[in-house]
């Protein structure tokens, strides 16, 4: 527990805890519960920001209760001691305020180590004689990082809090995505998320750079950060029509146990967007990251565009490169030839100025629409049985024309994303072993 949290990392985080013991309390004892809690830790952080942003979304996906900063930013003695006592019975008092001052601790900790004597010197200064050894004991599992083996504390909160931490150790990987327009770019990074989290239709979408953060588990939640706010997409917010800077989501992906982003560029060759380049450029030269993609169209592979961006790329590019030929599930196979357009984009990159590249052929839509099938409407199902018609032909099995074989027919499989995951997660791997 060595880290100092950043803004981006609160995208990674689970704040479902629906195992939470308060959560068999009463909505007014839940209220008293929360209301005490932000107490505490505005009174010990200073109102942190970053802490305010956490806790808001926690109250309201593990208790559903939702405050206003007004309500939380001042110190209350009386509503701490409530808190602290909310469901005190005899035989459990102790439990439920060990509950209480681990919140604290968890919390802030999650945010930066520093807070955590700032909570204790809060805590001691309100507690009774038998709450501070039960709060010194919590304290202590802290500070030693014995929290795991400490059966004082709820096993429910403990788990919740390893899974969190755990996952802020690990490494985060950045893939950067790269493109024209139509290339395909926001589908392929929607069919790795298995989730519609960037807009993705035939013209220019994607105006900024957008970070897709994968989250430590699968709790059904969608997060998103705009400017100074941190919502839930999964409360009746249309994020297509929403402008955010980042989203957080648990990949439906061979990449779901990584810290990941994936970072979604602009477009480059849109006539109504010039800054688009410089954004892209800019994304391109920095080098904050650790694999870039490009995404190729292959029904317009070759174009004096696309080959101003592959100059770009493998002139600036500082790290690997992964070439991307996208839309196959469009060809035809009395009329084209997958292994020759693989040739000829292989040719093409080594005309721009590099051999040995890894080219992946895919379907990007394909994979999306098999990774979502529970939530498709009529138009996807459609679309998607279509898709399976055609995908039951050897000639769609991707993979093959890379010499991968398959030992299961199936869009998914078929489709090449898996490979480009699998791709990414042994680049990356190997990385991490340097």
């Amino acid at each position: 527990m060595n880290h100092v949290l950043k803004e981006v990392d609160l995208l990674s985080l689970s704040y479902s805890t629906t195992g939470h013991p308060i959560c068999k309390c009463s909505a007014h004892k839940r209220k008293d519960y929360v209301v005490g809690l932000g107490s505490v830790l505005e009174e010990a952080t200073g109102n942190d920001r970053l802490l305010s942003l956490a806790f808001n979304i926690w109250t309201k996906k593990t208790f559903d209760i939702s405050f206003s900063n007004r309500e939380l930013n001042s110190f209350n003695v009386s509503e701490v001691k409530k808190a602290i006592r909310v469901d005190r019975r005899w035989w459990q008092w102790w439990s439920i305020s060990s509950v209480f001052f681990f919140d604290c601790y968890a919390l802030a900790s999650l945010i930066d180590v520093k807070f955590v004597d700032n909570i204790h010197k809060c805590l001691l200064s309100l507690c009774n004689y038998k709450e501070k050894k039960i709060e010194e004991e919590v304290y202590n599992a802290f500070k030693s990082n014995s929290i795991y083996d400490n059966e004082l504390l709820n096993s429910f909160q403990r788990q919740h809090y390893s899974l969190n931490n755990s996952f802020l150790e690990r490494p985060l990987y950045k893939i950067l995505f790269v493109a024209t327009v139509s290339a395909g770019k926001s589908t392929l990074i929607n069919a790795i998320c298995g989730h519609n989290v960037c807009k993705a239709m035939n013209m220019a979408c994607t105006k900024q750079v957008r970070n897709v953060f994968n989250t430590v588990i699968d709790d059904g939640e969608i997060l998103a950060k705009k400017e100074m706010e941190l919502v839930s997409l999964n409360d009746n917010i249309n994020y297509e029509s929403e402008n955010f800077e980042s989203v957080g989501v648990h990949f439906n992906s061979h990449l779901s146990e990584c810290r990941i982003c994936l970072i979604d560029t602009p477009g480059v060759n849109n006539a109504k967007e010039l800054n688009h380049m410089k954004i892209t450029e800019d994304a391109i030269k920095n080098e904050n990251y650790d694999v870039a993609i490009f995404v190729s169209n292959a029904c317009y592979n070759g174009s004096t565009d696309e080959r101003n961006v592959l100059e770009l790329l493998i002139k600036n590019a500082k790290r690997p490169i992964i070439f991307v030929l996208n839309w196959l599930d469009d060809s035809n196979p009395k009329q084209d030839s997958i292994s020759q357009m693989l040739k000829n984009y292989k040719n093409e990159i080594e005309v721009c100025g590099l051999n040995n590249s890894i080219i992946i052929p895919i379907s990007a839509k394909a994979a999306f629409l098999a990774k979502t099938i529970d939530k498709h409407d009529d138009e996807d199902s459609f679309e998607y049985s279509q898709i399976c018609k055609r995908f039951a032909k050897d000639y769609y099995n991707l993979p093959a024309y890379l010499g991968v074989g398959n030992t299961v027919k199936n869009v998914l499989d078929y489709s090449g994303v898996p490979l480009l995951e699998r791709t990414i997660l042994n680049i990356i791997n190997k990385q991490n072993t340097r």
